[in-house]
């Protein structure tokens, strides 16, 4: 029985739960108290789409199974995925409301953000076996590695940015897993073609 795939879910949405209790008990939607809850689900968004994304690298390079559960939970973890980072853009939306009136432009890329948040949808009302026979296997695999790469370019973006904006360590740290992530898959793909 893999225990990760079947937690993953639920595991987030108490996570999140707890997290809004905690951080909205009391003194309730302020400025402080929202930011802080983007940047908790910011964190665990991280988190669950390092998992999903690295997962198949991992596998081709772990062959004695260590990385199994992680592969055979990757659906779930991206599932969690979408949850969290939907509550993430749920807090960039109160953030703007409460503290910005409204005046959406205050959030730089509007655009870029939308079309990211649109795989993130897509990819998860496809994550089901449904989906991948409609769609057929080439279209759904298509998709979903397009959405993966521009979630990857949507979040090292904004940590990087943020990185040299703020010099804030927990930024550079965020960016350095990003990269690592990326050259993880390159390298990967490189070693499955050299193995052929």
């Amino acid at each position: 029985m893999n225990v990760l795939k079947n937690i993953a879910l639920p595991a987030t949405l108490l996570f999140l739960l707890v997290t809004m209790i905690i951080v909205f008990n009391g003194s309730g939607t302020t400025e402080d108290n929202i930011r802080l809850m983007i940047r908790m689900t910011a964190a665990s968004s991280m988190v669950l789409f390092s998992l999903t994304f690295s997962a198949s690298s991992l596998q081709h390079f772990f062959s004695d199974g260590r990385w199994r559960p992680v592969m055979q939970a990757r659906r779930r973890l991206g599932l969690s995925f979408a949850l969290s980072h939907t509550v993430h853009l749920l807090a960039i939306i109160a953030l703007v409301e409460v503290v910005f009136g409204g005046d959406y432009s205050q959030l730089g890329d509007i655009f870029g953000g939308s079309v990211i948040y649109l795989f993130i949808f897509a990819m998860a009302a496809t994550s089901n076996n449904a989906s991948v026979k409609f769609l057929g296997i080439k279209n759904w695999t298509r998709l979903h590695k397009i959405g993966s790469y521009l979630i990857w370019v949507g979040l090292f973006s904004s940590y990087f940015g943020n990185a040299l904006e703020t010099g804030a360590l927990h930024y550079w740290l965020y960016s350095a897993l990003g990269v690592g992530l990326l050259l993880l898959r390159v390298w990967a793909f490189w070693d499955k073609r050299l193995r052929v």
